[in-house]
């Protein structure tokens, strides 16, 4: 009965009822209506991707920070202090029931959850020596409901040999607090009022004090995965670039990048140069369109300077883009970091055009190629790029790649072998997994379009009700992507937009030749149909079989079916299973 409700409900026939209750999907936010599922209904419900449009855009001017800074302070304990001299409350309720955001992403969350911090976490020279690598320390923050991307964003940092620090707002647990400590991780309490009221705006207050411990400071998002030492990368720039303060990555992704080597003075031999297997930066100036904060390098040379500029990022997320103060710390701290501090006067340094002079022209900023330091989108979709330049990434900041859904951003780490799940997870001795290869007319593969995707789709349903029926769990397969970004349900109008966007005469990003998932589907949907199956259905990534942490047992056996028609199926010296599957 379970295989046949997942064989009904994943593209079974027209009209069909659910026969248990536990199974119908409401109506709201666009699932599947009332009890019939059909094949379209259950296509449109997995790849409805509800997409907004993009904002444009503002008009407003930005007001200066410098006099926003000299008309209003902010009184610790007390909320903000209005120009008028009123006050404005801005702390959190008790019960904790104030509500905020932590990486842009995590959604809505209250920052007092958990037991408060004590001694053990307090953060002392030796924490801050023991965490450091070299020179350098590598940080983070997060809350008890984002400890799993902080937990996974830890591992992939010591997987490359790198220690790392966390901030957190209170005790995570003794087995979180484990996990994080088996994965060289040192934990530290960022106690700030404001971290306290809102962990995304508020966090910027909590990085001082590494910056002051004389150290190199590399900020980052737990959304990120660190694929390598990016130290040696920082090394080089800071040697190509010698008077650089910090470094920042961009969500600029149009397609007039220059991609120019990175040429980084030898040691001993004068005047002479090497090429490196890297990318130079960005034009600073030239991605002012929107500066990325989720990686965010300082330099230790210029610490006070730096913590005067995140004071005055602290102080961005108190107001409204006219200098008013906001009933609670900016939800997403990006915007007005970017338009009241980086882009406020920013201009050329004049004898390095790579980088920008900003905050009053008392820092050096350099823009992160966004080939190395990437987003969901440039990671995917500029690969063939990268392969032709013969460079590789340094992270993934599983952001754009459509809304900030922890479904989507955990799937976007598994794909790439990135996401450390529960042992569990990776199978044991009783497992068995069904694989598919898809096959597609020479015509389809080259004109790649709308064809090309539904013939995939289809196949894809009947995989899923075979490997329902054989109780095994699927293994989604790669799916070809076309020429053609607007025939993606879920994410080419962005490709679209980013493919054309640029100054370089006839320049078109292209599609890449596989498609992540997200380009397909909506995870989310994906998780609910496992969920609401009772047990007959469960699927895994595509490189799951690939994944080291999967469990293979020695004399582990496979079998190749090859799947046809009833008409053209013959005993030609193969076993033959005959299995029928509803169009």
């Amino acid at each position: 009965p379970g295989a046949r409700v997942v064989h009904e409900s994943l593209a079974g026939r027209g009209g069909h009822r659910l026969r248990h209750k536990a199974h119908a999907r409401p109506s709201a936010a666009g699932s599947i209506r009332g009890r019939r599922l059909d094949q379209k209904a259950t296509l449109a419900y997995l790849t409805r991707a509800g997409a907004a449009p993009m904002p444009g855009p503002t008009t407003k001017k930005a007001t200066k920070l410098a006099d926003v800074q000299e008309k209003s302070r902010h009184a610790e304990g007390k909320g903000l202090q209005r120009p008028d001299g009123a006050r404005h409350r801005a702390t959190p309720h008790s019960g904790g029931t104030q509500r905020s955001r932590l990486g842009g992403f995590f959604g809505a969350y209250s920052n007092a959850v958990g037991r408060p911090c004590n001694g053990q976490l307090n953060l002392d020279k030796d924490k801050l020596r023991a965490a450091a690598n070299g020179d350098t320390i590598i940080a983070t923050f997060t809350n008890l409901e984002a400890a799993d991307f902080a937990l996974n964003w830890a591992r992939q940092l010591q997987a490359v040999g790198l220690r790392s620090l966390i901030g957190v707002s209170a005790h995570l647990g003794p087995t979180l607090e484990q996990q994080m400590h088996s994965a060289d991780a040192a934990l530290f309490c960022a106690s700030g009022q404001l971290f306290q009221i809102n962990g995304q705006a508020g966090r910027w207050a909590e990085v001082p004090p590494l910056l002051r411990s004389g150290h190199n400071v590399l900020v980052s998002d737990s959304d990120i995965a660190w694929l390598r030492d990016p130290r040696p990368y920082f090394r080089a720039i800071e040697q190509a670039h010698p008077t650089v303060d910090f470094l920042l990555a961009t969500d600029r992704a149009f397609n007039d990048y220059a991609s120019a080597p990175l040429e980084v003075p030898s040691h001993g031999v004068s005047g002479d140069t090497r090429r490196g297997e890297d990318l130079d930066l960005e034009h600073a100036y030239a991605s002012k369109i929107s500066f990325n904060i989720g990686t965010l390098y300082l330099r230790g040379r210029s610490n006070e300077t730096l913590c005067a500029m995140l004071e005055a990022w602290v102080e961005s997320v108190k107001y409204d883009a006219r200098g008013k103060p906001l009933p609670q710390l900016a939800h997403w701290d990006q915007e007005p970091i970017n338009k009241l501090v980086l882009q406020q006067h920013i201009s050329v340094d004049r004898t390095d055009h790579h980088l920008a002079r900003v905050f009053n022209r008392r820092l050096a900023m350099g823009v992160l190629p966004m080939l190395q330091f990437t987003t969901s989108f440039t990671y995917f979709i500029h690969a063939a790029r990268r392969e032709q330049l013969r460079v590789q990434p340094y992270s993934l900041h599983a952001i754009f790649s459509h809304g900030k859904d922890r479904a989507r951003k955990q799937f976007i780490f598994r794909e790439e072998k990135l996401w450390y799940d529960d042992k569990a997870y990776y199978g044991d001795a009783s497992s068995r997994y069904l694989s598919v290869e898809l096959t597609w007319p020479q015509r389809l593969r080259e004109e790649g379009g709308y064809e090309l995707i539904t013939l995939q789709q289809r196949d894809v349903q009947k995989a899923m009700q075979l490997a329902s029926a054989l109780n095994r769990t699927f293994v989604l397969p790669k799916l070809r992507c076309g020429e053609r970004p607007m025939a993606y349900p879920c994410y080419g109008w962005y490709h679209r937009a980013m493919a054309y966007f640029g100054f370089a005469t006839g320049a078109r990003v292209p599609m890449p030749r596989l498609c992540p998932l997200y380009y397909w589907v909506q995870e989310s949907r994906l998780l609910d149909l496992q969920k609401s199956s009772g047990g007959s259905f469960s699927f895994r990534e595509s490189s799951f079989l690939e994944n080291p942490r999967t469990f293979s047992p020695p004399g582990a056996t496979s079998a190749r079916l090859h799947v046809c028609a009833r008409s053209s199926c013959s005993d030609s010296g193969m076993r033959v299973i005959r299995f029928w599957l509803s169009d």
